[in-house]
C-alpha cells in the first residue's frame, strides 16, 4: 500500500527550507567575515573585505523582508568576498617586508 503526501503538506515542508538555508549561508559568511578581518583583510584586502560585509549586510536585510532567496544568494556572494579577502590577506601577511626582515623564528640552541 502506498501513501501519498497531501500537495499542501509538501508545500509547507519545501516553504520551511527558504529560511534555514538562507540562515545557514548568512552564518558561514559571518563566520567567514570575521576570519577575513582576522588576517588582516582589512588591510591586505580591504576591497573584498567591505564587499563582503556589505553583501552580508544586505542579505541580513532581505531575510528580514522575508526575501530567502535574494538573502541565500547575497550570503553567498559575502562569502565569495570573505574567502577572497582572507587568501589574499594571508597571502600578503605572510610576505610582509617586516617577516622577510626577521627571517625564520627557529632557534638554534
Amino acid at each position: 500500500m502506498r501513501t501519498r503526501i497531501p500537495a499542501a503538506a509538501l508545500f509547507l515542508v519545501l516553504a520551511g527550507c527558504g529560511p534555514i538555508g538562507a540562515r545557514g549561508v548568512i552564518r558561514e559568511a559571518e563566520s567567514a567575515v570575521v576570519r577575513a578581518r582576522a588576517a588582516g583583510g582589512d588591510r591586505f584586502a580591504p576591497y573584498e573585505t567591505a564587499a563582503a560585509q556589505l553583501y552580508l549586510e544586505k542579505a541580513r536585510e532581505e531575510q528580514g523582508r522575508a526575501q530567502y532567496g535574494a538573502a541565500q544568494e547575497l550570503a553567498k556572494q559575502s562569502l565569495s568576498f570573505a574567502r577572497q579577502a582572507a587568501e589574499r590577506a594571508g597571502d600578503k601577511g605572510a610576505s610582509s617586508p617586516a617577516d622577510r626582515a626577521n627571517g625564520p623564528t627557529s632557534r638554534n640552541p
